[in-house]
């Protein structure tokens, strides 16, 4: 395979791997490192933020369901970090 033909492949596959994987690596990993349910799910959350918001500034211009998403996250966040309990974070989907 031809290095044109791997990085088409690859851009495809960055979202999925910054929205999925690593969120669930750093989880899994800050629970593992002692840290409490509701703090792992909200820096979990971190790196999907950060690249919604690279994609924001890179495009010049707001996705829409990017937006809805980040909202989501910030509101679930509050709370949880409000009440304590981590379903606020886990039931947003």
């Amino acid at each position: 395979m031809t290095r044109d033909r791997a990085r088409p492949r690859l851009a495809a596959f960055t979202p999925l791997l910054l929205d999925v994987v690593v969120p669930v690596a750093a989880y899994y990993a800050l629970r593992l490192a002692g840290l409490n349910a509701v703090l792992s799910l909200v820096f979990a959350a971190v790196p999907t933020a950060g690249f919604l918001m690279y994609q924001a500034v890179r495009r010049r211009r707001l996705d829409a369901l990017g937006a809805f998403v980040l909202a989501l996250l910030a509101v679930g966040a509050a709370t949880s970090l409000l009440t304590g309990s981590p379903e606020f974070l886990l039931e947003r989907v």
